[in-house]
């Protein structure tokens, strides 16, 4: 598991990193600092571009940073709000 936030340097290599650049672009290495992307390339780039980084490899399994899908369920939510609106 990669922690999501904090101060620790992270390469994660050996993955499927969608850079979600118009062109469809894709790297396999992202490198991680104080939770925030540092560098996206080669694996080779992004472990020269933090070399006292922990490195995790993925296994193929695809990173696609920055996603966040915020929505409601219509239903749920007029349910919810009937039964515990003040």
């Amino acid at each position: 598991m990669v922690p999501p936030h904090g101060d620790e340097t992270l390469v994660l290599v050996g993955a499927r990193v969608r850079t979600l650049d118009p062109a469809g672009a894709t790297v396999d290495a992202i490198a991680l600092r104080d939770g925030r992307i540092a560098a996206v390339g080669p694996s080779a780039a992004a472990r020269a571009t933090e070399p006292d980084a922990t490195v995790v490899d993925l296994g193929g399994r695809t990173v696609l940073p920055g996603l966040i899908d915020a929505h409601s369920h219509l239903e749920g939510t007029a349910l919810h709000l009937a039964h515990y609106a003040d």
